[in-house]
Order: C-alpha cells, then sequence, then structure tokens
C-alpha cells in the first residue's frame, strides 16, 4: 500500500485479482478528486469530454468489483440465529446519530450511552 507512484505496486496486484474483491476505495476518491480539480469543466465554452471519460474511467473499475458476489456457504445454526437477531429500525438508528451528531452546531447533544439504554 505504499503511496509511491499514484500507488502503482496497489494497482497492479488488485489488477492480477479475480473479482469478487473490496478495494481501497480512497484510491478512486482521490482519483476522483485529481480528475476534478485538475481539468477545467469546459475548454473553449465546450463540456470537456475528455474529464468526463476519465471520471467514467474511474467509476468503471470501482463497479467492476461490485458485479460478482461472494460465494459464502451458509453455516447452519449460525444463519439462522443472525437472521433472527433483533435490529434497529431507520428512523430508530438516524434518531441515535443525530444524538451522537446533532444537525446543529449549537445546544448539548445527550450522551449516546443514555439513549441505548432507553432502547434495551
Amino acid at each position: 500500500m505504499s503511496p509511491q507512484s499514484s500507488f502503482s505496486a496497489y494497482r497492479e496486484h488488485l489488477a492480477s485479482l479475480t473479482p469478487p474483491c473490496v478495494p481501497f476505495i480512497a484510491v478512486y476518491l482521490s482519483d476522483l478528486t485529481f480528475i476534478n480539480e485538475g481539468n477545467p469543466d469546459s475548454i473553449d465554452g465546450l463540456v470537456n469530454v475528455d474529464k468526463r471519460q476519465m471520471i467514467f474511467e474511474v467509476i468503471a473499475k470501482i463497479q467492476l468489483y461490485q458485479n460478482e458476489g461472494y460465494k459464502i456457504p451458509r453455516i447452519e445454526p449460525l444463519a439462522s440465529y443472525l437472521e433472527v437477531l433483533p435490529r434497529l429500525n431507520e428512523d430508530l438508528l438516524y434518531d441515535m446519530s443525530l444524538v451522537v451528531e446533532p444537525r446543529e452546531a449549537t445546544g448539548s447533544a445527550s450522551s449516546p450511552p443514555q439513549l441505548c439504554s432507553a432502547l434495551f
């Protein structure tokens, strides 16, 4: 994971793998940032198609690793147990996230343990 030569050793190793795998997303995010910041949106009043093509190529590389799922065998009784574990719904999770990181900078937030202990 040496950052030398824009992570060239990592990129070579990743290219040698057969999906599925989980790539290091920060490499692609930095690529997108450099493409976006280092190239103008338009040239002579026209859309910079080369910039859009470079962005597409980075996104296509990311999608390559999302096309195939992992073939993980189901192991009983563990799989059945995990399926019946209690889950918090999305609205409750969102409310909990607002306690931890309120949208407004003013005001004091409740401590997360108080909220969590009230739930269980």
